[in-house]
């Protein structure tokens, strides 16, 4: 970018920010290779109605536009024991973050613009950053501190040598063919939002049975926002094609099941669970198993098990990568 070029950066906060995530964010979302479920505009939408005020929230979302080119992030004003810092819009919910717009390097400079401002203002933890997504590049560019983050594990679809390993294991095999001999398994993607709302109070007793009393439980469901949440997403990303709650049935009755997002040829599981009582036939790896097939045979290119390298999700991984944090520990001027 040149020293003339002209750049237009707005903020707004609130429920101005709101009024942003339209198609109109959804198409800066398309432009964007690194963007996931967690980046669109009915995801941010519902977030911000339904989570911001629990988690201490004030919603603030930046444009920057120069050249025709124009990008936009969402951030919060999050409310802390030792002040406000900004945070990515969503956190610590979703699972990548990164600004929308162009993948080029003058977008990479606008989203430097946004933060340089930000930063004015206020400290700044950026977490969960895909590594090689705008903001991640913008902060490195700046020269802003740099860590690794959480661990991520993913599964690509399109290697059928891969999912012929991780999906043919004979132990799982034996599994199921001794549940096919006691009643019907049967795999079911429902992805209207009426067949979610209808399934999900079944999954949310299902999953706070399974993490009753257990202390490493993240965000369990306990009647309130989380439960929420999930509802809303539910119905959001149902209207707009990019919900899948997966069910695995064993006769009449949901053996295991995942919730999930859809973006392009992206999956994200979000979360899953399965009946207890039938933990020996392990569901969850059956439901996995039939999951990378339904996909692998629906065209997607990549399966992403998302945060947390657990014993389970690497047992199927193509890649282990981790995110970026990035922080600016005091405001730049005053």
């Amino acid at each position: 970018m040149t020293a003339s070029a002209s750049i237009d950066v707005r903020a707004y906060e609130a429920e101005r920010s709101v009024a942003l995530f339209t198609d109109g964010w959804d198409e800066l979302v398309a432009a964007n290779p690194w963007a996931t479920s967690f980046q669109r505009a009915w995801w941010y939408r519902t977030w911000v109605r339904v989570v911001a005020a629990a988690e201490s929230c004030t919603p603030v979302v930046f444009t920057a536009e120069a050249g025709g080119v124009r990008v936009g992030c969402g951030f919060g004003l999050y409310a802390t024991d030792s002040g406000t810092v900004a945070r990515p819009l969503g956190w610590p919910w979703s699972d990548y973050h990164d600004a929308v717009g162009p993948d080029s390097p003058l977008g990479v400079d606008l989203v430097a613009t946004m933060l340089t401002r930000l930063g004015a203002d206020h400290p700044v933890e950026l977490r969960e950053l895909r590594p090689h997504g705008l903001l991640a590049r913008a902060g490195r560019k700046l020269g802003w501190t740099a860590a690794p983050d959480s661990e991520t594990v993913a599964v690509n679809l399109r290697d059928a040598a891969h999912l012929q390993r991780v999906t043919g294991r004979r132990e799982y095999a034996m599994k199921r063919r001794r549940l096919a001999r006691l009643g019907e398994l049967r795999l079911t993607q429902l992805g209207d939002p009426d067949d979610i709302a209808r399934l999900l109070p079944a999954f949310i007793e299902m999953h706070r049975a399974q993490w009753a009393d257990r202390a490493d439980a993240v965000a369990p469901f306990d009647g309130g926002v989380v439960d929420e949440a999930f509802h809303a997403f539910g119905a959001a990303g149902g209207r707009e094609g990019g919900v899948l709650l997966t069910v695995l049935s064993h006769g009449d009755e949901p053996l295991a099941m995942y919730f999930g997002f859809r973006h392009g040829r992206w999956y994200g599981g979000y979360r899953t669970t399965y009946r207890l009582d039938a933990w020996r036939y392990s569901p969850g790896h059956l439901l996995l198993q039939e999951m990378l097939r339904d996909f692998h045979r629906a065209g997607l290119a990549e399966l992403d098990l998302m945060r947390g390298g657990y014993a389970y999700k690497l047992a199927y991984a193509s890649t282990v990568t981790r995110n970026t944090s990035l922080t600016l520990g005091s405001p730049t001027c005053t």
